[in-house]
């Protein structure tokens, strides 16, 4: 593998494998829920019987785009980490759905695997930039945000606009909002529709001009946030 490998036992039962080292092939055991990480260009042999995997490849480039530093990756198999499971289950899911819920959510998931990597699964952590998320970025940010939120948005592009790397984007934007920027433009479109609904818009219309992928998406997100559906809620405003 060119890219750092993150593999999880996604079976109800134990996995039994096999990876050839300097003694011949040696067993190991990877529970229900485990990981079997494997770092970049690190040349393996691996053998097993039936299994269900659900496993994703980080490149180098990946990381150093999302950390601002490259990444020293441990190996290790039946590791127990529920974090990082919970992650890769999103990104799964987020497939099995053909990314609906956008680009800002799926950048979202990777920049929370790689720094869950970094963190606990490195042969060492480099210290963290000191640059903070101040009141001018922050403000400059959402400016930022309402200019384009009827296009689509990446954590990268909202961390470049303030001249940082996006994991330390992400963390700073969650110390000073409480919210992660996924959650906060989210918030920020729903609010935008509910105007546009109010002032007489068309669903599909109130939906595009917000940034949702579609119309689906936004009515789905609308009754979670509003307690009644666009058409409900457009209805009694007329």
């Amino acid at each position: 593998m060119t890219g750092h490998y993150v593999a999880m036992n996604l079976a109800r039962e134990p996995l039994i494998i096999e990876i050839k080292g300097a003694r011949g092939f040696q067993t190991r055991t990877l529970a229900p829920g485990s990981f079997w990480i494997m770092p970049a260009d690190m040349p393996f042999t691996q053998r097993n019987g039936r299994s269900q995997w659900g496993a994703i490849e980080i490149s180098r480039q990946r990381t150093r785009r999302v950390l601002g530093h490259d990444l020293d990756i441990r190996p290790g198999y039946g590791v127990i980490d529920e974090p990082l499971a919970c992650a890769l289950r999103a990104v799964l899911h987020e497939i099995s759905i053909g990314g609906a819920s956008g680009p800002l959510y799926a950048e979202g998931l990777a920049i929370a695997i790689a720094a869950r990597l970094a963190n606990n699964h490195a042969t060492r952590v480099p210290r963290s930039c000191g640059a903070t998320l101040g009141p001018e970025r922050l403000r400059s940010v959402n400016e930022y945000i309402e200019d384009a939120l009827g296009q689509q948005l990446s954590v990268g592009e909202l961390a470049d606009h303030v001249g940082l790397s996006p994991a330390h984007f992400a963390r700073e934007f969650k110390r000073a909002t409480g919210t992660s920027p996924h959650a906060f433009v989210m918030e920020r479109r729903l609010e935008r529709a509910w105007r546009l609904l109010a002032a007489g818009k068309t669903i599909a219309d109130a939906a595009a001009w917000s940034g949702f992928c579609d119309q689906a998406h936004m009515s789905r997100l609308f009754k979670i946030r509003f307690g009644v559906t666009p058409g409900v809620f457009r209805r009694r405003e007329r």
